[in-house]
């Protein structure tokens, strides 16, 4: 990734097609938010995350969990077994922060 420099320092611009790909490709449904909804709208912004809000069916949350699993997302505490957890109570994405 390329540093980006509006970014904070040690902050590197994010590359969010994988994201995106990802989660098409699980057929989630979900809203783009925050900085990277306005980057979209080409508000000249730094990109280093990306918000999603997904719709909170259970449904959609396994696909949620899926596609974090394919991307190999852990929580901020660093746990590895995020898609057992995950798939195991799709509900959790409601109150997770990654």
């Amino acid at each position: 990734m390329a540093e980006d420099e509006g970014a904070d320092a040690g902050e590197s611009e994010l590359n969010a097609a994988p994201i995106v790909a990802a989660l098409a490709k699980h057929g989630v449904k979900y809203v783009i938010v925050g900085s990277y909804g306005a980057i979209v709208q080409m508000v000249p912004l730094p990109m280093t995350d990306i918000d999603i809000v997904p719709s909170v069916t259970e449904d959609n949350l396994v696909r949620v969990a899926s596609a974090l699993a394919e991307l190999e997302v852990r929580d901020k505490l660093g746990s590895e077994s995020i898609r057992e957890e995950l798939l195991a109570n799709p509900a959790m994405l409601t109150e997770a922060r990654f």
